[in-house]
């Protein structure tokens, strides 16, 4: 059963490659997770893909619970978002009841993908986010304790030392581009690899990536498939993320009445709280959408351990050092910056593809902001379909912002 299962996976499971990748990250993290380790430094991202050892058993039961996951998103997605809802209207021909087969598949690899590489971003990049906590590392005793408490009461939930401390790092010093590549600059050539070797396998490449845009260190193929699989990944990543204060998707209230039907469990690392949380499903894909999936942290184990008590609050950490730790958009002040789990974007847009987040993408007060039409828009599902919907606005623009950059910060 086993090799019949390793013969067909990669056949029939969309993105099986990339499903493997976020496995094997993930084992990656919480196997030092529970030694009290942070994952290593740098990541060992060449051990990841098919090509460097064969898929064992374990790996091969964890992709199908990932699979799982992932169209439990899926039929989430299709029933409660205005563009899952309009996404059969996208891809099926005039006269056709439903979306022909071939278009539809190619639809679902690219969304599968999108969500893996979301998970995979979100392994890797763990110990960037979570080592400036770290209780070994020049972190005072007394930062980050009882969140609990403040979160149940009048202090603060960072107070401004603690602040202050974490703009030290690049990390949390949200536009310091030139001192992100050693966060970010691995894992982006990573992507850009299985990217070009993607690209040299399609007969036809995206044709939406923005014309005046200039590729670095890229032909325009293959900056092109980049361009359009960074978007996808990007939609994946902000209708899982929480950057506007609620989940459709996930719950952390282990009340929920439908508790004993979320059976089925797996765990990841999401991009934007970069710690290992277990995700409870209904057994059955279907029944997603008729609720929401529970998302508990993993416990750590007592003892020493450079996971900090409060390293599960991480995506609140960076929510607030987003809005109050005086740090201006590098290129329009008047703007915000993109959410704090969004830099790899912002990083890869920069480095390889000529572009940036726009001025106004963030723009909390428009109503109509980029990056709410981005995420929300009924057309929006036609990222999918490798073009860029002509309802809604780029998101990006070229890097044509000039200045050197100091983070500051306002007591």
């Amino acid at each position: 059963m086993y090799s019949i299962l390793c013969q067909v996976g990669p056949r029939d499971i969309p993105a099986f490659g990339d499903a493997l990748m976020a496995v094997r990250a993930t084992k990656v993290v919480v196997d030092h997770f529970h030694k009290g380790q942070l994952p290593p430094n740098p990541f060992q991202l060449d051990s990841l893909s098919a090509d460097s050892h064969e898929v064992s058993f374990e790996e091969l039961r964890q992709i199908l619970n990932l699979v799982h996951l992932i169209r439990c998103i899926e039929d989430f997605c299709l029933y409660n978002t205005e563009w899952g809802r309009d996404c059969y209207f996208h891809l099926k021909q005039e006269n056709k009841a439903a979306p022909p087969q071939e278009n539809w598949l190619k639809w679902q690899e690219r969304f599968h993908r999108s969500m893996y590489q979301s998970f995979l971003m979100g392994a890797v990049l763990s110990r960037a986010y979570q080592q400036p906590l770290d209780p070994s590392n020049n972190c005072p005793e007394h930062f980050f304790k009882d969140i609990n408490t403040r979160l149940q009461g009048d202090e603060p939930v960072l107070r401004n030392d603690e602040m202050a401390y974490l703009l030290r790092y690049p990390v949390f010093n949200f536009e310091a581009y030139e001192d992100h590549e050693p966060i970010y600059g691995q894992l982006a050539d990573f992507l850009v690899q299985q990217s070009r070797h993607r690209a040299q396998s399609r007969s036809n490449l995206p044709d939406f990536y923005p014309e005046d845009a200039i590729p670095n260190d890229l032909d325009r193929g293959q900056a092109s498939l980049l361009y359009a699989e960074t978007v996808q990944c990007l939609l994946a990543s902000m209708t899982l993320l929480n950057h506007e204060g609620y989940s459709p998707i996930f719950e952390k209230d282990n009340k929920n009445p439908d508790i004993k039907s979320l059976s089925r469990k797996v765990t990841i690392v999401p991009l934007g709280s970069f710690y290992p949380e277990q995700i409870a499903m209904p057994t059955s894909v279907h029944a997603a959408h008729q609720t929401r999936l529970l998302k508990s942290p993993l416990p750590q184990e007592t003892g020493e351990s450079s996971w900090n008590p409060s390293a599960r609050f991480m995506s609140l950490f960076l929510d607030i050092m987003h809005s109050s730790s005086g740090q201006p958009n590098h290129y329009a002040d008047t703007f915000p910056t993109p959410p704090p789990p969004l830099q790899i974007f912002q990083f890869i847009s920069r480095k390889f593809l000529g572009l940036r987040f726009s001025d106004e993408a963030f723009d909390v007060e428009d109503i109509d902001a980029a990056h709410k039409l981005f995420v929300h828009h009924p057309t929006a599902s036609g990222i999918y379909e490798d073009e860029w919907p002509d309802l809604i606005p780029s998101i990006f623009d070229t890097p044509d912002g000039g200045g050197e950059y100091d983070a500051y910060y306002v007591v």
